[in-house]
């Protein structure tokens, strides 16, 4: 049986813009499982970053639970998910361009270096290049 190592229960997302509520994640459900490889796809605005966001602690979902380490992550405060972001998390941000050409030249090395991505310590090499931003 595969050990679940993120797990989102009733996930909601909602935002008002012009008094409009607009529901973009609406009672969601999602197992990440150890030694899979999960992908997240979908049309463009169809929610992908929000999910994103709202998994990682980086938005707050406006309903439901994020569960990962036996935590709920949507209840945890900032200083404990900037932690959590720090220690446990990495992201890839989208808009490369934003990155400047030296931090691009370290992440792609960092990326084609099969030892580092399986070191133990990858997620806060990768982190530190992200730092340099």
């Amino acid at each position: 049986m595969k050990k679940t190592i993120l797990s989102a229960r009733g996930l909601c997302k909602s935002f008002a813009h012009n008094g409009v509520q607009s529901h973009i994640l609406s009672n969601l459900d999602l197992d990440v499982y150890e030694g899979d490889f999960t992908v997240i796809m979908g049309a463009s605005g169809s929610g992908k970053s929000t999910l994103l966001y709202s998994l990682s602690g980086m938005d707050r979902a406006t309903g439901g639970q994020v569960i990962y380490g036996g935590r709920d992550i949507v209840k945890m405060s900032e200083k404990e998910l900037s932690a959590l972001r720090c220690g446990d998390f990495g992201f890839v941000f989208q808009q490369m361009h934003l990155v400047s050409s030296k931090c691009q030249r370290l992440l792609q090395t960092f990326l084609r270096d099969e030892n580092l991505l399986r070191s133990q310590h990858s997620v806060y090499l990768f982190h530190l290049i992200l730092l340099q931003l």
